[in-house]
């Protein structure tokens, strides 16, 4: 049930599927800058453990969007990325939640944080 072990995998397919969104309209993902700060809780109406981590995401404006002239359409985003442990695997659908510590996530998914987590330091 180890997230970190799939880590990197599991990162990467989130990345894929929200950048694939459409969302936010008229801006692309350039890349997610992933944070230490976690919250794990079960989800009221599925049950299923949900794992939210902090991310940073950039974007650039899409050319001849409405954003392509918008100063701030390159500015870092922080956010909330969606996982959750189903059929004993880690996954994801790429679901973000912006403007969202993953403690405000949780709550917002209607979850009270089991912990807040902060994962081991990497071993050199």
């Amino acid at each position: 049930m180890r997230f970190d072990r799939h880590a990197a995998q599991l990162q990467k397919s989130f990345f894929e599927l929200a950048a694939n969104s459409g969302k936010p309209r008229g801006l692309r993902w350039v890349r997610c800058d992933w944070q230490e700060q976690r919250a794990i809780f079960t989800e009221p109406g599925s049950g299923l453990l949900t794992l939210v981590v902090g991310v940073s995401v950039a974007f650039e404006a899409i050319e001849g969007s409405d954003m392509e002239n918008v100063a701030a359409a390159g500015d870092l985003r922080d956010a909330s990325a969606v996982f959750h442990y189903q059929n004993g695997a880690w996954g994801t659908g790429g679901r973000v939640l912006f403007n969202m510590d993953p403690v405000t996530a949780a709550q917002r998914l209607g979850g009270n944080p089991l912990s807040n987590v902060t994962p081991p330091p990497r071993r050199s």
